[in-house]
């Protein structure tokens, strides 16, 4: 009796799953109705899956073998960085070792040279490339030297009435003054008082001549009136007044009658270049004003004294034009970089 309850049971509980399972079956079968889900739609519809699912796959291969590369990418630049750092060190111990090397050349320089004749001797060689190095930087490189030079090239037409012109530079920084007139076809001579700031020279057979020698001392070993043009750009600004004095005197000995006279100097009319400009150059000695220049070339003689302000700084424009200053205070703040004088032997 007991086994035919148990029976009756799993029949019922048999008999209440295949009526919930056919209950299911219909609610399914409304909605695959309602859907409008067919045979083929359903094989339409399981190719898409298995091809979405191959294109799942694709793209999980890909994001791995890209994480593999970023792996391999963040792996070289932690290489890259390492290196870096050993260079850094090297480097570090490569300026150390200069910088000691150049103090001993300036202390055997200094106990073996006679600094009341060569008062260059004994000079810190670091200090002289990084003289070098300032002025290169300054410069902009040759081209840009070249197109600031470019004007000059204007004043030299009195040269061709004259019978083998010749002509010196008082150690105008870079040289390319001196490769322009080889250009030009003129012979020239440049007076260089260091041979680390003496530039090499190729003017395709011009007669171009470069001399390491003190500025002052070669103009005195000169003949009186044997010079056509005498020209320095940059230079004059770091002599002391009495030595920048004596070497006009000098410089109006040796000139021809009519012969002239070209210097170049940053130009502290604008306070841009008094005040900051021009002291980025630690071998500058001091601003020279074109009042007070015209001034001492009116004194030593010199005729036709004539000043010419060069090289604009592009911030006069911005402060006119964005800010509405008057071209007058513009030019004060940040006005002509540069100016150049230009003094006639009489």
């Amino acid at each position: 009796m007991v086994r035919i309850l148990k029976n009756l049971a799993e029949h019922l509980r048999s008999l209440r799953h295949m009526t919930a399972t056919r209950l299911r079956t219909q609610e399914i079968e409304a909605l695959v109705e309602d859907l409008g889900l067919t045979p083929e739609s359903m094989g339409v519809m399981q190719d898409k899956v298995r091809r979405l699912s191959g294109e799942a796959r694709n793209f999980s291969r890909q994001i791995e073998k890209n994480t593999q590369l970023i792996e391999a990418f963040q792996a070289r630049i932690a290489q890259y960085r390492e290196e870096i750092v050993e260079l850094n060190a090297i480097v570090d111990l490569q300026r150390k070792s200069y910088v000691g090397i150049t103090r001993q050349l300036a202390q055997a320089a200094t106990g073996d040279a006679d600094r009341t004749q060569n008062p260059a001797a004994g000079a810190d060689p670091f200090l002289e490339v990084f003289n070098r190095e300032l002025e290169e930087e300054r410069r902009g490189g040759a081209d840009e030297a070249r197109h600031r030079l470019r004007h000059y090239l204007t004043h030299l037409d009195f040269l061709a009435d004259r019978k083998k012109p010749k002509v010196a530079d008082l150690g105008s920084e870079g040289g390319e003054w001196l490769k322009m007139l080889g250009e030009q076809g003129q012979a020239a001579t440049g007076v260089f008082a260091r041979e680390t700031f003496a530039p090499t020279i190729d003017a395709d057979g011009a007669d171009i001549e470069v001399v390491i020698a003190d500025p002052l001392t070669w103009l005195q070993g000169q003949k009186a009136r044997s010079i056509d043009l005498v020209t320095a750009f940059q230079v004059i600004e770091r002599l002391p007044f009495d030595r920048l004095v004596a070497l006009l005197k000098e410089v109006q000995r040796v000139l021809k009658p009519g012969g002239k006279v070209i210097l170049e100097t940053p130009n502290p009319e604008s306070l841009l270049v008094g005040a900051y400009k021009f002291w980025l150059e630690p071998e500058r000695q001091r601003p020279l004003p074109p009042a007070l220049m015209e001034r001492l070339m009116h004194s030593l003689t010199f005729g036709s004294v004539e000043v010419i302000r060069l090289h604009p700084d592009g911030r006069s424009a911005m402060l006119r034009d964005r800010d509405g200053l008057p071209q007058d205070l513009c030019d004060l703040v940040a006005g002509f970089d540069d100016y150049a004088i230009i003094g006639e032997r009489r």
